[in-house]
Order: C-alpha cells, then structure tokens, then sequence
C-alpha cells in the first residue's frame, strides 16, 4: 500500500511538471488556486510525522490536554484569517520574502532567508527522521537483504530517510507548488478518512464510549490529581495555552510556507476564506486524530515502576547515556537496585518514548493489513506535506529574491523556472543528509532546535506588524530578533536544568526562578518580550517608514490589476482529487479479496471513499456548467 502511494503522489509531480511555464507558477500557483485548496494544504502544512509522535505522546501520557493545545492552532489561524490573510494577497507579491525586500531592506532579506532556511532545514529533517523511526519498526526484513539493517533485522534507518525524502523532492522539484497543493488535499482526505474508520474500532476495544469516559476519567496523569479527562494536566496551563495561541498568531502570520498559501489564490477573499477554513478544521479535527492514542492507554497502561516490560521502550542511544552497570541491572530486571534519581530519570524517559510509540501501538492493534497500510501512507504524506512546503517555500525565495535579481536581462522565465527546481534539488539533498545524521548527532539537535525554536516569534512578529503599522522600520527587526535571541536562548539553554548559567552566582535566583516556572518564563520570553520591545519601537519611530510608502504602492498596483481582470481559480484541482480518491477507493475494494478478515471495514472504506470521489467530481463538473453559462 505504502508503495503504491508513494508512487501515486510522484505521478501527480509529473502530471503538474506541464502546468509550470515559469518561477511564477511553480512557487505560486500562478495567483489560480482555489481557496479551498489552499486551506487544506494550510491545514496539512501543520503536520508532520511529530504529530503522531509528539502529540500522540502527550494524549497517551496526559489525556485531553492535548486536544485542548491542538485547539489553540484553530483559534491562531481564524485570528490570521481576519487581520493579516486579506492584507498579504492584497499587496500582488510573488513570494514572502519579497514583502521583506520591499518592507525592510536588503540586510534583513538576507537575515530572514539564511536563517530560517537553515532553521526550517533542521526542523524538517527532524520531521524526517521521526518518519523514519516510525517506518522501520513496522518493516522487518529476511536476512541478506540490502535494505537490511543488521543491529534490528528491519528495513535500514538511513535507507529508509533516503527512499521517502527522495519521492517528496522529485515531485516538488517536477510539480512546484501545483504538485504541493494537491498532495496535500490527497493527504488530508486520506488521513481524516482513515482516522474516522479507526475510532468506532478502537471504542469497540476498550468497551463502547462509558467504558471508555470511565476508564479515562480513573486515570490519574499528574501530582496535582488530574485525570485523562482534564483539560489542563502536567506543565500545560492557561498560561502556556495563551502564549501558544500567540506564538503560532504570528507563526501562521508570517511564516514563509503559510503567506505562500495567501498568495497564492485569486484575491484577498479567497485568502480569508482559505484561512477560516483551516481554522474551522483545526477547531474540530484534533479530537478525533488525538482520540486512538487517548483511548489506547486503556489497552496498554504505563506500567508502575521500570520493569522490562517498560525499559525495552528507552532506545539504544538514550541507554548510552547511562552507566552500563545501571543498564545490566535493567535488562536483568533489578531496576529497584539502581539509585534513585538514575531510576526516575529512566523511568521518565522510558515513559515518554512508550507514549510517543502510542500511535503506531493504536493502529497494528485495531487496523486490519492493507489500512494500516494506508494509516502509514497518511502519516508519511502529513511528513511530506511539511517537507515540500518548505522545499518549495525556500526554493522560491533563493530564486526570485537572491538569484533573479543578479541575473536582471538573463533572468527569462524558463531559465528561472529550471534554476527554482536546481535550488529545490540542492535544499533537498541538504535536508537527506541532516535527516540521516541525527541519530548520530545524539542530543545535539535538540539544542540546535531548542535555540531556534525559542526566537521564532522574535523573528516572525515584526513581519506580521509590519503590515499594520506604518512607523517601524528595519531597527524593528534588529531590536526585536536581538533582543528576542538573548533572552530566547538564555531561558531554555542557560537558566533551566543543567544550563550554561545555572553555575554563575549571579544567576542562581533567576535559574531556580526559570526551573520552576518553565512553562511561564518560556511564553514571557518568547511571546510577551518581542510583542513588548516592538511597542516600545513603536512609540519611539515617527513618521511614515519608506518601507510601508512602498508597501501602500505595491497594493494600489495590485488593485488596479485585479480591477482590470480578475483570476479564476483552476478547476484542475477538484478534478485531479477527485479521480485520486476514486483510485484509493479501487485500491481499498481490491483489498478486500486478499483479506480473511475485516472485509467489511474495507469495503466500507472503498465506498466512502467512492462517494467523496462522486461529491468533489460533480462539485466541479457543476461549477463548469455555471462557468459555461
């Protein structure tokens, strides 16, 4: 099933390679998409491997909390969708990047590019290598195999990063953002599909729904007595839910893959509307994705104490971190000879990589083959739609902002278009290799990650002002990246536990402070600081910056041209989906005769397939009709 999938999303890259006649259509869709599908591919650009592994994690370990965390995304992108959505589509730019060209100058061009470039590269790869750990425990192999790895018997972690990464960069390089849109909406159907068929057989496990309310609402997740049900347990409060909300305000706000969605639909309605969308989904959605992982702690508790049972989930380069005879103590099932705090710290990591091994656990339990299957295929093409967002996404600005105007005369569509797919090969390439590295790297991406991670609103926040507001100029960037960084780093790398800082005397209140106030001093110093330092830029520019002289310019011109003539969306979308999902329903229906049993579940499974495929083809069909009259 994964393999036909994969070779079905590489057909539609070449199918979509026709349709890019320049730069233009491959990083923007030619302004032609339709608002649906680029909420949906919004929607999707969220997800990741990480979602089933970290999320799916949290909702094993600590219950409904991370449906509520989920939640914040819908309540961020419908605040996006009403004050910033509208305004970036309105300005006619090609890519984001050029929004900071014309906005900030050339210096912060360069600064936002490399950065978050190299930023999105490790995050990406990241996403990548989770993929890959997922794949390789459901893919054991016959020894002498090539792909074999030898340590585990299953397929090759390496081989496994280069086979999947390898299929998204040959159809974004062929595709474009064409090919990018709808994967995406492909991906979206499948996986909310498959996830729909799931719960009612997973409920069916644990016993039907007052089973399942009461099972849930017995297990405590927490010292502070919090059961599964509770909407805020652990670290999570309404202090981390609002300082999430306004992060990712700022992230769907500005970030590069997200303003490509914006803009590239037919007007600034459209982009509203493709928000709101996404919103809407995110509001609704994460209940039922986040429900098999919730419900499967049922099915497979976390046992007390460390036996092997539980030890055997710590990986080997984790175990690598402890004495060797404390490991001898845990596989001989001694674990209670062990000091105690290496005994909590092993439990707790022990602990942490069972729930992340929560979703993949939910699926082989109730999916029968071939579903599975197509689960994985889902999960992959969630990976694959923020892996090609971001190949797409940066491609674009390294060939319209950084190497177009170098090129000037020279600089012809079509010579454009085959330097955007070079750069999209190039970044891919880049992204294999991290990918592959990470295991290798231990723990050191995490601090690569974390020290990115804790200055993204720094970075993105003067983006998202700077369409609003016509006083600030480029010392917002540097006041607010500089000051956000500092601070940003100094909290999650130097004050908490085991930081660079916690040695110096100076800071030992401020360490202790931080420690026991992560979660708070994580959204003051992420959140709370950048939007603080931008005010007071405010307050203290005046006039009118040159920058948004040149924004207002940029949407008058845009203005007179969409007065002149407006772009219809493509009907090409609906088309393509549509046919994609009656081939799923094929596939799901020839399953059914080389299945001894769950024959039902799959044939159900092909017939909703067939009538989502029956409703998007007469949808469209019936739009050309009004069109023709």
């Amino acid at each position: 099933m994964l393999l036909i999938y994969l070779v079905g999303i590489f057909l539609v890259g070449v199918f979509f390679a026709r349709k890019n006649k320049s730069s233009e259509d491959m990083f923007s869709a030619g302004g032609r998409s339709p608002w649906w599908t680029s909420g949906l591919s919004a929607f999707m650009t969220m997800f990741s491997a990480n979602t089933f592994v970290v999320w799916g994690g949290i909702g094993y370990r600590l219950g409904f909390v991370a449906v509520l965390i989920n939640l914040m995304y819908g309540v961020a992108a419908l605040l996006v969708g009403y004050f910033a959505a509208g305004r970036w589509k309105a300005m006619g730019i090609k890519t984001p990047a050029e929004f900071v060209q014309e906005r900030y100058g050339s210096g912060a061009l360069h600064f936002y590019t490399w950065f978050m470039t190299v930023f999105r590269m490790l995050t990406t790869a990241g996403a990548l290598y989770a993929m890959g750990r997922i794949l390789v425990t459901l893919m054991p192999l016959e020894e002498g195999h090539f792909l074999r790895d030898a340590v585990t018997g299953n397929l090759s972690l390496m081989w496994a990063i280069v086979i999947l990464s390898s299929v998204v960069v040959i159809y974004t390089m062929l595709g474009g953002l064409w090919a990018v849109l709808m994967t995406d909406v492909l991906q979206f159907i499948v996986l909310n599909l498959a996830v729909v068929f799931m719960i009612p057989l997973i409920l069916m496990e644990v016993g039907g729904t007052s089973a399942a309310i009461e099972g849930l609402g017995a297990v405590t997740v927490d010292d502070a007595g919090n059961s599964m049900l509770s909407p805020l347990a652990g670290d999570y409060s309404l202090m981390f839910l609002a300082g999430w909300c306004a992060i990712h305000f700022f992230m769907i706000g500005a970030e590069w893959a997200f303003v490509q969605r914006f803009i590239c639909v037919p007007d600034p309605k459209s982009a509203r509307k493709s928000t709101y969308l996404f919103g809407l989904l995110y509001l609704g959605s994460p209940m039922l994705w986040l429900l098999p992982p919730i419900l499967y702690r049922l099915l497979d508790p976390i046992p007390e104490g460390l036996p092997a049972e539980l030890f055997q989930y710590v990986p080997l380069e984790k175990r690598a971190e402890f004495d060797p005879a404390i490991i001898n103590a845990c596989v001989a099932g001694n674990a209670d000879t062990i000091p105690a705090e290496a005994y909590d710290k092993l439990r707790e990591t022990a602990v942490k990589f069972k729930s992340e091994a929560g979703y993949i656990a939910a699926c082989e339990r109730v999916l029968p083959s071939g579903m599975l299957g197509l689960m994985f295929a889902a999960m992959f093409s969630a990976t694959a739609s923020m892996v090609s967002s971001q190949l797409n996404v940066f491609s674009g600005v390294m060939t319209n902002d950084i190497v177009k105007p170098l090129m000037r005369k020279a600089a012809s569509p079509q010579t454009m278009l085959w330097i955007g797919r070079l750069f999209t090969v190039i970044l891919g390439v880049v992204l294999i290799v991290i990918a592959t590295l990470y295991q290798k790297m231990g723990g050191a991406e995490q601090v690569i990650v974390k020290s990115t991670e804790a200055v993204v609103a720094a970075l993105l926040a003067p983006m998202v002002w700077g369409l609003f507001s016509r006083r600030i100029n480029t010392a917002a960037v540097w006041w607010t990246a500089g000051v956000g960084m500092i601070a940003g780093v100094s909290v999650r790398l130097g004050l908490a536990e085991g930081g660079f800082m916690t040695d110096i005397a100076a800071f030992e209140d401020a360490a202790q402070w931080v420690q026991d106030n992560m979660k708070i001093a994580e959204t003051l110093s992420g959140v709370v600081l950048p939007v603080l330092v931008l005010v007071i830029v405010q307050l203290l520019s005046k006039g009118t910056s040159k920058g948004y002289e040149r924004i207002v310019a940029l949407q008058q011109e845009e203005a007179a041209q969409e007065a002149t003539g407006r772009v219809k969306a493509s009907r090409l979308p609906a088309i393509m989906v549509g046919w994609s999902v009656a081939m799923c329903g094929f596939l799901m229906m020839g399953l059914v005769f080389v299945n001894d049993e769950d024959r039902g579940i799959l044939a159900g499974f092909g017939v909703a397939m067939f009538v989502i495929a029956a409703a998007i083809l007469g949808l469209s069909y019936r739009v050309r009709a009004r069109r023709d009259n």
